[in-house]
């Protein structure tokens, strides 16, 4: 029972970080998305 329940909160764990990294890196990459329009903009 008690390794049942260990394994369930390692799976949750494991699917925070990836969710977390994932959020992470989706609003990085929306920055980056924001900072290239606004270059691109300029230089037109």
């Amino acid at each position: 029972m008690s390794s049942k329940l260990q394994l369930t909160l390692g799976w949750v764990s494991a699917m925070m970080s990836t969710v977390s990294s994932f959020h992470v890196g989706n609003a990085s990459l929306s920055m980056g998305n924001h900072a290239y329009s606004g270059i691109n903009s300029r230089y037109r």
